[in-house]
């Protein structure tokens, strides 16, 4: 792993971590680094995630979890990472303060992507054998929603561990969240205000997308960024979030995170990951 800030390009440490480094997230002060140990690997001591300075490189700490350790999402409060793993309905819910796991958050399937809102209460996620998404409530550790993708004929359930949807993401002022599906163009939309959340539309993105992998936001919300296929050359639409339309196309990418520059400085920064910002949006 290579940590370059500033505005030199100079690449200021380089990380060996052991059995590699998988998707993992800087909190929102800059001064810790969750490094999964990745998905690849399930061996019984393929166990690791890796807590990095992110100014040295040094580990601080090594959290031992289930094996094929992937995603970990931190929200803009800052005060919680969210370890995510292949090979568990477990989620482990880490109080940044003091590096220590703090809560287990067991959703009904393995998890796949998942999303925090801004007040570190309600965690989302895309679980193994179910098309749609589970709503966590974080204070009591269960699952207060299943929320069903309507309006598509699924796939048949051929992977006993297999993922129908891989994308979902809150609309910055929580009131929507977006979802997307490993078999079907058309992104599903929810309302977030009512509980459980109600689908409200879902819309077709164009450009030949095949499947949506991955979505993102603007930090405003006033742009949507779902991902198609991996690995192709189908561009990625830029959404209106009012009028759900393309307005644009970027190259195809899933690692799509606004940073906002002004006089040469970094002023703002998004996130890799469809995080709430209710709290964060004026």
């Amino acid at each position: 792993m290579r940590w370059a800030p500033g505005h030199t390009d100079k690449v200021l440490w380089t990380k060996d971590v052991q059995p590699d480094a998988d998707r993992g997230e800087v909190d929102p002060a800059g001064t810790k680094l969750f490094v999964p140990g990745g998905e690849k690997f399930t061996g019984p001591n393929d166990t690791a995630e890796f807590l990095l300075d992110p100014k040295t490189g040094n580990v601080i700490k090594t959290f031992n979890i289930t094996p094929a350790s992937h995603d970990t999402t931190i929200g803009v409060s800052g005060k919680y990472a969210y370890m995510e793993t292949k090979s568990s309905p477990i989620v482990s819910m880490v109080d940044i303060a003091t590096n220590t796991i703090i809560k287990d958050l067991r959703f009904g399937n393995v998890v796949g992507p998942l999303v925090i809102n801004s007040s570190d209460t309600l965690l989302l996620g895309n679980v193994m054998q179910y098309f749609g998404f589970e709503v966590m409530d974080v204070a009591t550790g269960k699952v207060i929603a299943q929320v069903h993708a309507d309006g598509v004929t699924e796939t048949p359930n051929e992977n006993p561990i297999a993922l129908k949807n891989h994308g979902i993401a809150w609309k910055p002022d929580e009131t929507e969240v977006w979802l997307g599906s490993k078999f079907h163009p058309d992104v599903f939309v929810y309302d977030m205000t009512v509980m459980p959340p109600k689908q409200t539309r879902r819309f077709n993105p164009g450009n030949g997308y095949n499947t949506v992998h991955w979505i993102t936001f603007s930090i405003k919300g006033d742009f949507g960024y779902p991902s198609p296929d991996q690995n192709t050359s189908i561009r990625v639409q830029v959404i209106d979030t009012k009028t759900y339309m393309p307005v644009a196309s970027m190259p195809n990418s899933e690692s799509i995170m606004e940073v906002d520059f002004s006089g040469g400085k970094v002023v703002a920064v998004g996130s890799q990951y469809g995080i709430g910002r209710k709290a964060a949006v004026p």
